[in-house]
């Protein structure tokens, strides 16, 4: 027995090292594996020609209507990482009708990089009769990912990659509103758009200190192919640096570039074809431009029956941006969805020292930029509220937050005028840079044609917090 195990010692020394050395080689290829691997998988894909991904669907999945799909739900209790206690967790989408062609889901880890496997248990169905057998062949349409956003104590959902290349995020506080794309192709165009989809990523696994995550994607099309880096930093501001390259497969009439999208279903100015009891549905309710000349144009959205394009044409823009106008829930009464408290976003070219307020999302208020100050002008919430006249003799409603600083007396606004300063545009680097802050949703005037939130005053403009229920 003696000489038996001291001759099985060099044995399991041995087979400890082979162990190791396995362990640090798996290592090595998490560590290897960057975003020049994801450009050389798209520069090889560009070379061969575009394959459809083909739908496998089992026929229960592709009779369920839009409520009975929205019905299954990834189990929170199984997120990916969470018993792991990592600072992000992630959740999957199941494939659906809407949602038909796989997406493959790969993790990167110090042991090597391996695919993030379907599994039917994962998902609850509801009240859906879904057999799991025959599920098993299938695979996910997206994610999502968790994060103690608003508090550590609590992880919410923050970002979601679902759907072609759409992608959106949320800073702290905030709902989703805008959605960003990887890339727009053809729109607007009457040849019909076209629209590539991320059908891989990698996720890198984040250690226990981490505050950011970085993930890989492939893109692929019938026209164009790609590869993509995100660097979510999540917190206020919530910020992505996205780096992408580009292959052509074949021409492209248009090309857009690091491309932001809304949705408008139905609103104010256009009535729903079927029966539905939301008054509105829609995430942004028209498009606010500040010309070079000081004008500001409002364009009302619209769900045309063709293909509808509005061209502006202007020199030196100082700024635009899509809007939510309409702040009330008896706009859309929509519990589920909110509408009335989607974010709207200012885009590139704001003016200089322009200041966009955080108004009440529970009312309607518009602040107008004049050289004199600032007015402010609200519908009348449910609540009782009062009419004053702080501004020049402009009557305003003020129910629970006033405007100080901006309607000063006379004598105070003798002193030489300052404009405030509060720069709306997500900061670039060499990277495109997409920045999701905290909401901002734009003013609606009575008239509807006065959406600004800039305003000339003697002190900087503020505002009070709406009181509880208001």
């Amino acid at each position: 027995m003696t000489i038996s195990s001291s001759r099985s010692r060099p044995g399991r020394r041995c087979a400890a090292l082979a162990l190791a050395a396995a362990a640090l080689l798996a290592q090595g290829r998490a560590l290897a594996f960057s975003f020049n691997d994801v450009v050389n998988r798209a520069k090889q894909l560009s070379a061969q020609p575009y394959q459809r991904p083909n739908t496998n669907l089992p026929q229960v999945l592709q009779d369920l209507g839009y409520e009975k799909y929205n019905a299954i739900r990834f189990k929170g209790e199984r997120a990916y990482w969470a018993k792991d206690k990592l600072p992000f967790e992630l959740e999957f989408f199941h494939e659906g009708v809407y949602y038909n062609q796989p997406v493959k889901i790969n993790e990167i880890a110090p042991y090597g990089v391996h695919e993030i496997r379907y599994n039917p248990a994962d998902f609850d169905f509801g009240d859906n009769q879904i057999d799991p057998n025959q599920l098993k062949d299938l695979s996910f349409s997206g994610f999502r990912v968790h994060y103690g956003i608003n508090t550590s104590k609590l992880k919410e959902e923050m970002l979601v990659f679902r759907g072609a290349s759409y992608f959106r995020g949320v800073g702290k506080g905030q709902r989703y509103g805008l959605s960003a794309r990887g890339v727009a192709i053809d729109t607007g165009l009457l040849s019909g758009e076209e629209f590539p989809r991320f059908s891989e990523f990698w996720l890198v696994r984040p250690k226990p200190a981490d505050k950011d995550l970085t993930i890989y994607a492939l893109l692929d099309s019938k026209s164009i192919t790609g590869a993509y880096r995100f660097i979510v930093h999540p917190g206020d501001e919530t910020a992505m640096e996205v780096k992408s390259r580009i292959f052509m497969r074949q021409n492209v009439s248009k090309l857009g570039l690091a491309p932001l999208t809304s949705m408008y279903l139905f609103g104010d100015n256009q009535h729903p074809t079927g029966d539905d009891y939301r008054p509105e549905v829609h995430d942004s309710d028209g498009l606010s431009m500040h010309t070079g000349t000081g004008e500001w144009i409002w364009r009302p959205l619209v769900n045309p029956k063709r293909l509808q394009v509005t061209s502006f044409a202007m020199t030196n823009p100082q700024g635009f941006g899509l809007m939510q106008r309409d702040r009330s829930f008896h706009d859309y009464e929509d519990l589920d969805l909110r509408y009335d408290l989607r974010p709207s976003r200012p885009g590139s070219g704001a003016p200089a020292g322009s200041s966009w307020s955080t108004s009440p999302r529970r009312t309607r208020p518009t602040t107008t930029w004049s050289p004199t100050g600032c007015r402010t002008a609200r519908r009348r919430p449910a609540s009782s509220s009062t009419w004053t006249t702080p501004c020049a003799g402009r009557a305003t409603r003020t129910p629970s937050r006033t405007c100080r600083g901006c309607c000063r007396p006379a004598a105070a606004a003798a002193s030489p005028a300052t404009r405030t300063t509060a720069s709306p545009t997500p900061s670039t680097s060499s990277a495109r840079r997409w920045t999701s802050s905290r909401p901002t949703p734009r003013s609606r005037a009575s008239s509807r044609s006065v959406p600004t939130a800039s305003c000339w005053s003697a002190a900087p403009c503020t505002t009070t917090s709406p009181t509880a229920g208001a």
